[in-house]
């Protein structure tokens, strides 16, 4: 970029700044001293939920909320507007920026009032305009726009967060606490906050398909579409550069290989099916599908646990976090669509080396005894023992060893979902690109590792004695000393920890009843 062009952007953003602070400071010292002592009457608050009847959800709270404070004014002091008063008004104007997807109610009549100097008969609006706004942003940026009802409805079963609108408001007028509190939520909101801000600041929004003329494009091709491509890649910033090229280039190969894996494909560098799929996904559903994500890591608010596992369904992969950040990961598999993995979150707090597999009662009818029908040795040949009746049905578990569907490892997390983690032998599914394969629980690649990462602090539980107890053959639970949190969740959209934006297929087709939900 030239000297110059930088030089104007840097003076347009100075005069943009400066313009916006000349405005603010202006309305901070035009408010007469005497009316910072106004009280405000109660049938004002009434006159303003009659005229604004979309905050009047928010009634009982803005009501304690001026109560509490004996009816005084919130957002002004002894110099007018305070600093607090301006960044409310740009949360509420900007509320896109956070990612929330409706506008703030009674958005134009909240920039008339701030357009103009505050007056008698203006202060007493603007503060519970301010107020309102501050109840609707509270409720759609820090609990969600979605309910908790709705997120029942949606399969999300992690329990969600209280938090306290009014004291958090309190923190906020008094200069205790921000506004843009960003770390109320899992690491994962802010970063998908800056993806979604660099995306629109590039006009990504805009984005159309391209139309290809083949299946697939493999290396030393050449075809226009493939100039469209990389122009297409250099700007999503798969590739550093575009030389213009029509020739699918070893550039081109890497290129197409970075996008691949952020989006969950298999990074053979070849432009087919798959990869134009993806690539034609309208920007603008890019960023709806951002902002749904957005709205899954609201229902995560912060409860003080920042080392923890972290599952992602769509993405297939197990992430360990210390401090909220991730320091290792590994591949699992999931559950099938008939058979999904429940999203919801809980704490290990044993393991059961070398473990019996206990049969849910729907594989007994749907699976083996259809099987013991077909073959009278089924049980034996398969491992498995009766130990019981329940229901009108046989107790069935297959005993410990190599060939147990559980593996030699299985991670408790007292649920009422009898989902776990465990250990698998038919290893070969780990090295598959798309992994829901079980019937619910999560099967861990390496399980040896996760056994180890979990009693590290135990001293007893050497590597030799973990895998020594794998292979022993004979049940062994292992209680930790300190359970350690697990997150089961969904996400289709997230920033790995190389900074990139990546998205994944929605497998379980969850993405489109969020999206009715925000955007209709």
């Amino acid at each position: 970029m030239k000297k110059n062009t930088i030089i104007w952007i840097l003076l347009a953003l100075v005069l943009i700044v400066g313009a916006s602070y000349l405005l603010f400071f202006r309305n901070k010292s035009s408010v007469p001293k005497d009316l910072t002592d106004t009280v405000i009457a109660s049938s004002a608050i009434k006159d303003f939920f009659k005229s604004h009847p979309e905050f009047a959800t928010y009634a009982v709270e803005l009501t304690t909320f001026y109560k509490e404070r004996d009816f005084a004014l919130a957002w002004f002091d002894k110099d007018g507007l305070t600093e607090q008063s301006f960044q409310m008004y740009l949360a509420a104007v900007n509320s896109g920026k956070q990612g929330i997807g409706q506008p703030a109610p009674y958005r134009d009549e909240l920039i008339s009032l701030f357009g103009d100097e505050p007056s008698k008969t203006t202060i007493v609006p603007i503060d519970l305009m301010l107020t309102a706004q501050y109840f609707h942003y509270n409720a759609a940026n820090f609990e969600g726009e979605v309910t908790e009802r709705q997120t029942r409805a949606l399969d999300w079963l992690i329990k969600r967060e209280k938090i306290d609108p009014i004291q958090l408001l309190n923190d906020i007028v008094d200069n205790k606490s921000d506004i843009y509190n960003d770390e109320a939520f899992r690491k994962g909101y802010a970063e998908l906050k800056v993806a979604l801000a660099a995306m629109r600041e590039k006009g990504l929004e805009k984005l159309g398909p391209i139309q290809s003329e083949q299946t697939k494009y493999e290396p030393g091709d050449s075809s226009e579409v493939i100039r469209k491509v990389r122009e297409r890649l250099a700007v999503l910033g798969d590739m550093e550069a575009n030389n213009n090229s029509p020739v699918l280039d070893e550039e081109l190969v890497e290129g197409i290989k970075v996008f691949q894996k952020r989006h969950g494909l298999e990074p053979d560098g070849i432009a087919g099916p798959g990869f134009f799929k993806e690539l034609n996904v309208s920007g603008n559903q890019r960023v709806r599908q951002i902002l749904a994500n957005m709205e899954r890591y609201r229902w995560m608010s912060d409860d003080g646990n920042h080392d923890y596992l972290f599952v992602n369904i769509p993405d297939y992969k197990l992430y360990a976090y210390e401090n909220d950040s991730i320091v290792w990961e590994m591949n699992v598999v999931v559950g099938q669509d008939l058979n999904k993995t429940v999203v919801f979150s809980g704490d290990i707090d044993h393991l059961v080396f070398s473990p019996y597999w206990n049969i849910p009662a729907s594989i007994v009818q749907k699976e083996i005894l259809p099987g013991i029908e077909r073959n009278p040795n089924y049980l034996a040949e398969k491992n498995m023992e009766i130990y019981g009746n329940s229901g009108g049905l046989p107790n069935i578990r297959q005993k410990p060893g190599a060939h147990n569907s559980l593996g030699k490892v299985k991670f408790m997390f007292p649920n009422s979902h009898s989902i776990y983690l465990h250990d698998s032998p038919a290893k070969s599914l780990f090295t598959n690109t798309e992994r829901a394969y079980s019937h619910g629980c999560v099967r861990v690649a390496n399980a040896e590792y996760l056994a180890n990462y979990l009693l590290k602090d135990q001293s007893k539980w050497t590597p030799e004695k973990v895998r020594e107890a794998m292979d022993l053959g004979k049940e062994t639970v292992v209680n930790l000393d300190k359970p350690k949190p697990v997150f089961i969740t969904y996400f289709t959209a997230f920033v790995d920890k190389e900074g990139k934006l990546n998205f994944r297929k929605d497998i379980y087709n969850r993405d489109s009843k969020l999206e009715s939900i925000l955007f209709n």
